[in-house]
């Protein structure tokens, strides 16, 4: 497969509109790691989302290539491949930003699982934001 990295994290930094920030440098690092799931993922429908009834509702439930780690259980993770997307991840760098700036997370348009709030982007921290690798160990992925 022909694919430049380089070319698309040029893309994604230059759509970002707070470009030397920790919302930026964390929404990038998500999105590289995405893409590179992506990549690798084992069909089209695995990225762009297969479909699931969740409540009566069916609905679309896209590539989630990222685990957490429980805090109080280093190397545990509580949440592993089809629990956590780039969109919550990327969620969770919007809130971090806003509560920087004193912005109520109220007052941030999620713009999916409007039904869920903010508890499906929650996390201890961003080092707990890492993938499992093919030998089934975690590997964090270095965002800070």
């Amino acid at each position: 497969m022909c694919f430049d990295q380089d070319a698309a994290n040029e893309a994604i930094a230059a759509n970002i509109g707070i470009r030397h920030s920790d919302m930026a440098r964390r929404v990038c690092a998500a999105v590289e790691h995405f893409i590179t799931s992506a990549l690798y993922a084992s069909s089209n429908r695995e990225v762009v989302g297969g479909t699931a009834n969740v409540g009566g509702v069916t609905v679309r439930v896209p590539l989630q290539c990222f685990a957490i780690m429980a805090d109080s259980r280093p190397h545990q993770v509580v949440h592993t491949r089809g629990r956590v997307g780039v969109r919550e991840v990327v969620q969770r760098a919007r809130l971090d930003e806003a509560a920087r700036h004193g912005i109520e997370e109220g007052a941030i348009n999620k713009g999916f699982n409007d039904h869920l709030g903010n508890a499906d982007c929650q996390f201890g921290g961003w080092q707990q934001l890492g993938r499992i690798d093919e030998g089934g160990q975690w590997v964090t992925l270095g965002i800070n």
